[in-house]
């Protein structure tokens, strides 16, 4: 009863042993099973062989609740508790990092076999797209939906990236060694900068107009053809298709990568949502169409930040 968690460190910390509590309550669904915690353990074993879902859903489950399971049953002396439909759990090492002036941690992931375990509370991926995204977005990266949703929208569009490259003919770099290219005081000046902002005349206005762009980035990457090896490439020195500004010479002879990789996910994403504006779906299939786009979007918006980070496979500044 209550939150074991705090429960299990409040023990700890006061030096009980933790495993002199012999009653446990579980609630899955609408099912409540409540005891003596082994008959609970086996009972939730029972429960899911009945039901036998294909997905399990936590709050926490990596951070805390599959190892305290885990750990339960073992102390209860079940020879085995094993939740996905095959034995064994994948268990990944936590990790800390840092990132935005923030030291983040990473709890161990606990993937089953033969089911799928998503951690609801842990996954910001799942919080985005829900499961129709993670599935959609898996058949594009080839990445399974138990690891997809333990990692970041810019991992999936790397992945998607190096299996075009494969599909073209091409060698991978194991780690990236393109740093950026040396630029002088001036150069970086004029290359280097955010969005040009207008700024507005103050007052009061009436009849304004707001003008958005659907995947805009991406889209002008595919459209003017922008990858790390079509700018500036050696085949086209006297190309008239240069960057505005700067003027960066573009590939006229060959489709880049990153072109090859976003079209086809521009294209689905404009045909999902035309599928919501002329509210051909409803119900459960219009849930599944806004939560395939938003993910979509988020890999899009992913892709154009991600080619300058300095561990994208592919990126390049």
């Amino acid at each position: 009863d209550g939150d074991p968690r705090a429960m299990y460190f409040k023990q700890a910390a006061r030096g009980i042993p933790t495993n002199d509590d012999p009653i446990m309550r579980v609630s899955v669904d609408e099912d409540v099973l409540e005891g003596a915690e082994d008959a609970v353990l086996d009972g939730l074993l029972e429960l899911l062989a009945s039901k036998d879902p294909d997905i399990i859903y936590t709050e926490a489950g990596d951070e805390f609740y599959m190892e305290y399971l885990a750990e339960r049953a073992k102390r209860c002396g079940l020879e085995s508790f094993d939740l996905g439909r095959e034995k064994g759990v994948r268990v990944s090492k936590g990790k800390s990092y840092f990132t935005y002036g923030r030291i983040m941690y990473k709890p161990p992931a606990h993937k089953l076999r033969g089911r799928i375990h998503l951690d609801s509370g842990g996954s910001a991926t799942y919080a985005r797209s829900g499961i129709y995204g993670l599935i959609d977005v898996s058949r594009l990266s080839l990445i399974s939906v138990q690891e997809l949703a333990r990692l970041s929208p810019g991992t999936a569009i790397s992945a998607m990236q190096i299996n075009q490259a494969i599909k073209d003919g091409h060698l991978v770099l194991w780690k990236k060694n393109l740093p950026e290219g040396f630029k002088t005081a001036g150069h970086l000046l004029s290359s280097d900068r955010g969005g040009f902002i207008y700024e507005p005349e103050v007052g009061i206005h009436d009849h304004v107009a707001e003008v958005d762009f659907a995947s805009l980035y991406p889209s002008i990457i595919v459209r003017h053809n922008i990858s790390p090896e079509t700018l500036m490439c050696p085949c086209c020195p006297d190309t008239t298709k240069l960057v505005p500004g700067i003027g960066y010479p573009t590939c006229v002879r060959r489709v880049g990568l990153l072109p090859k990789v976003l079209e086809p996910v521009i294209k689905r994403r404009l045909e999902l949502k035309r599928l919501l504006r002329e509210k051909r779906v409803a119900g459960l299939e219009r849930e599944a169409v806004e939560q395939r786009s938003d993910l979509l979007k988020w890999i899009l918006v992913t892709c154009f930040g991600y080619t300058g980070y300095r561990n994208a496979r592919f990126g390049r500044i």
